[in-house]
């Protein structure tokens, strides 16, 4: 089931809230829009909430998309709303499986899912709109839907991280479908576990402290909703209760003026 939100035609604090927080029933809220360089706690304040107490405290998952700015030389990373340790930040793809051209990097980035780049160079994503508003004639660079979409109710030219970030959220709701318990924590985890690395030869790939490999442009890879149901339908046990440490460290190290 789908439940829609305008959120973005009237933005305030309490829109935001009502459609992050107030139906526990919601496991999965997808948001392909996004905030740059804002420092607000308030939505990761919300983000908590719904992750401690909705569905069921299993907590609802929060996708995001990752931003088209990669020509301007944007990241993701100075947006606090997709810093912190709740949101599942999406980079898009190209049918080719690497990153499509506009699609942000950043270090916050947790999977990578499939849009395309350009329609007229890619292979995007086929979706409806406002009735009439799409074109079935003309040329590479006018016709935006089928032929046989006599009405123009579709398109074929859905791109962006935005397009990205729903194929994503579908992908989860597939997985909390199989795996209905799993909580957000699990969730984010077996993403992780079973991403898929492609683009192989790409210089960004790492292998981080835990032996996985990670990309500031891809994350962990490519959604794999199939080996996340494997997992997590064959014998997977959730991951146990979040600890909380302190740690306190005097460094003691002059800093000298000139690097001040």
């Amino acid at each position: 089931n789908i439940a829609g939100s305008n959120w973005l035609r009237h933005q305030s604090a309490e829109g935001i809230s009502n459609a992050w927080t107030n139906d526990n029933d919601i496991a999965i809220t997808n948001n392909s829009w996004g905030a740059y360089q804002e420092s607000d706690t308030m939505y990761e304040d919300l983000m908590q909430y719904g992750a401690e107490h909705l569905r069921d405290g299993k907590g609802r998952i929060y996708v995001f998309a990752a931003g088209n700015d990669r020509d301007d030389n944007g990241n993701a990373n100075p947006s606090y709303m997709l810093n912190n340790r709740f949101p599942v930040v999406v980079a898009a793809l190209q049918n080719d499986n690497t990153y499509a051209s506009y699609s942000s990097p950043g270090a916050n980035i947790l999977v990578s899912g499939y849009s395309g780049d350009y329609y007229q160079n890619s292979n995007t994503i086929g979706t409806t709109t406002i009735a009439g508003d799409s074109s079935n004639s003309g040329d590479i660079n006018s016709q935006t839907t089928w032929d046989e979409d006599t009405k123009e109710n579709y398109t074929f030219i859905m791109r962006g991280t935005s397009a990205a970030t729903p194929t994503v959220a579908g992908s989860l709701a597939v997985v909390l479908e199989a795996c209905p318990d799993l909580g957000w924590r699990d969730v984010r985890y077996l993403i992780a576990k079973t991403a898929v690395k492609i683009d192989s030869a790409n210089a960004s790939w790492i292998t981080n402290a835990s032996n996985m490999h990670y990309s500031i442009d891809y994350g962990f890879g490519k959604i794999n909703a199939q080996g996340m149901i494997a997992k997590c339908t064959n014998g997977y046990t959730n991951l146990s209760a979040e600890q909380n440490l302190s740690i306190t460290k005097d460094f003691n190290i002059l800093v000298d003026d000139e690097d001040s």
